[in-house]
This record gives structure tokens, C-alpha cells and sequence, in this order.
């Protein structure tokens, strides 16, 4: 896309990956940089909630199978499809995005935990709006009216997103090493391996004057947020331009330079390479448990890595 400059570096090596990630590298030098992993580098900057998959997982079931935008299911679930979605089915998408917090935060109360607000009626909004599920077209002012009904910014969303709900928000941290784990560890099992990880690093520079959005809240609001050093990212405009071009956008299609400076990299690895990258992070103490502390990630890293931790203990 014209204008656009995604330096791409691949390397070869874990210990390569690494170094050219190290917070000290001159490269991240003089500005402020945010940084993302994927498990496949041919993959978009698309949030979980606007990818293929999360219709054929959450939008058929909330409202039925005739409202697919698409009958093929085998499509790609994280880069974009042009002409997927009518003013119709955008609404429902929508409505499933916010139903999908919305049980969540309900739930988690009503079985005790603690929640970052206890006023949790701001995403409310999509109450009584089962019988509107029905409608087989809406106007245009009504989609209008309710997209700005979304809350992304709330930290029920970001609550929620770290709990692998899927929203529109988009996970980054200001950590290049973590985002290095996440790049290397494998959350769900992928339909096919991919030839190469990534970790996306984004100059804050990128952002200013695009419809982005930045979201940050309280570590001390989300245990995760804290681990990781995280902040979210999600597109302001994302609806609009959905009804536009029928199709939800990638971010990376606002990422654009600013004169002589690179406000992008792309750095990847061979996907076979990606043990050794959980190897050397671990080293560094950097870890499941530690990116996600819980008891449950804790007896995990120790069942899978027993021999590692019992030396650990000895020295």
C-alpha cells in the first residue's frame, strides 16, 4: 500500500531473533516502541473479534447460520476477506461482540470474583435486543446509532480480552522479549504450521493522526496487564469502515511512514526455531506463569519443564 514502510527482518537463528530484540538495540533507541507476537508472520493485525473465525464460532450461534456473511469455512480466520459483510450481518457482529462481554462480566460476578468496577452497566446497552436479532434488514441510521454504542475502551473489555473472550482489541506490550514468548508459544492448536513467527514493532509515532486508538488502564486493575507490561490497541472507526468496504480492516493498514524513519518492523523467525526461543527466554525467567501468573500456569511450566526448575532450586 502506498506509503507504507514495514521493515522486515528475518533471522535465522533464536539467539539472533533475540538479539535483534534486545531492549538496548540502538534500533528502539530515541522513541517509544510497543510490540506484538504472532504465531504466523503471514497473519494481519486483526483483533479477535473481527477475524472470519469468531463468526463461525459466535455470530452463527447468537443469532443462526443464515447470517454468514460467507458459506466457506475454510477461509483464511486472521487476514481479511474483501466483500464479506452487508450492513446486516455487520450489525450482528457487532451485537455478538458486546453480548460475548457482557455474559462474561455477568457471570464472573455472579460466581464471586472480583471485578475491576462494580458498575458494570455501561455495556448493558444490547439488553432486550434479542427480538431485533430477528429484523432481516436494518436501516442505515440505525447501525450508525448503535456502532456508537461499542465500549472497547472500558476495562471489562480488557478483562475480558485477557481471558481469551475475543473483543476488538488488540494485545501489545512495550516489551519486545515478551512479545518474543508470545511469537513462540502456542496458545491453540493452528490448522497448519506456519513457515515463520513474528514480533510487530510499532513506533507510537505510527499511530498519531490514524483512527487508532490506544487503551490503557491501572495495572492494578488486571494481574495481566501488569505481568506484561501491556496496553491495547483497536480502530475507532472500525464499523464505519466495515459498512464502507464490506470488510473489517487489518491496522496494519494505517501504519504508515512519516518522513526518512522506519515506524515499523517486522521481525521473523522459522516457525521450527521457536522452541529454542522459549528455551533461551526461559533462561531469562520469562515464562508462562510469569506473562500469566496463576496457580494453573505455574503447575503447568513445572509438569512441562520439571528438570529445568528442579535445577533451578540447586543452584
Amino acid at each position: 500500500m502506498t506509503g507504507e514502510v514495514f521493515c522486515v527482518i528475518d533471522c535465522n537463528s533464536a539467539e539472533e531473533f533475540l538479539h535483534e530484540l534486545e531492549e538496548i538495540h540502538p534500533r528502539w533507541r530515541g522513541r517509544t516502541w510497543i510490540f506484538r507476537g504472532q504465531n504466523d508472520s503471514s497473519w494481519c493485525l486483526l483483533p479477535p473479534s473481527l477475524r472470519l473465525k469468531f463468526t463461525y464460532e459466535y455470530v452463527s450461534k447468537f443469532c443462526g447460520s443464515d447470517s454468514l456473511p460467507l458459506k466457506n469455512k475454510e477461509a483464511d480466520t486472521d487476514c481479511g476477506d474483501p466483500r464479506r459483510y452487508n450492513l446486516h450481518s455487520t450489525y450482528l457482529h457487532i451485537v455478538t461482540e458486546q453480548r460475548l462481554v457482557e455474559a462474561f462480566i455477568s457471570l464472573a460476578d455472579r460466581c464471586g470474583l472480583s471485578l475491576p468496577y462494580e458498575n458494570i452497566n455501561n455495556i448493558n446497552v444490547v439488553k432486550n435486543m434479542e427480538d431485533r436479532l430477528k429484523i432481516e434488514r436494518l436501516h442505515e441510521e440505525y447501525l450508525y446509532m448503535f456502532s456508537a454504542s461499542t465500549f472497547p475502551d472500558s476495562v471489562e473489555y480488557a478483562l475480558a480480552q485477557h481471558y481469551r473472550v475475543p473483543t476488538r482489541l488488540l494485545d501489545f506490550t512495550y516489551r519486545p522479549f515478551f512479545a518474543a514468548f508470545f511469537a513462540a508459544n502456542l496458545e491453540e492448536k493452528l490448522c497448519k504450521q506456519p513457515e515463520r513467527i513474528i514480533v510487530w514493532a510499532i513506533s507510537l509515532g505510527a499511530i498519531q493522526s490514524t483512527s487508532l486508538k490506544i487503551v490503557r488502564h491501572r495495572r492494578t486493575q488486571i494481574g495481566f496487564l501488569q505481568a506484561q507490561d501491556g496496553l491495547f490497541i483497536y480502530d475507532t472507526m472500525a464499523n464505519e469502515k466495515c459498512k464502507q468496504l464490506g470488510t473489517w480492516q487489518p491496522i496494519e493498514t494505517q501504519l504508515k511512514s512519516k518522513g526518512n524513519k522506519v515506524q515499523v518492523y517486522k521481525l521473523t523467525l522459522p516457525f521450527s526455531k521457536r522452541i529454542d526461543v522459549l528455551r533461551l527466554l526461559r533462561l531469562k525467567h520469562i515464562t508462562k506463569p510469569m506473562l500469566m501468573p496463576s496457580f494453573e500456569n505455574v503447575a503447568e511450566e513445572i509438569r512441562e519443564c520439571p528438570e529445568f526448575w528442579n535445577e533451578l532450586m540447586n543452584r
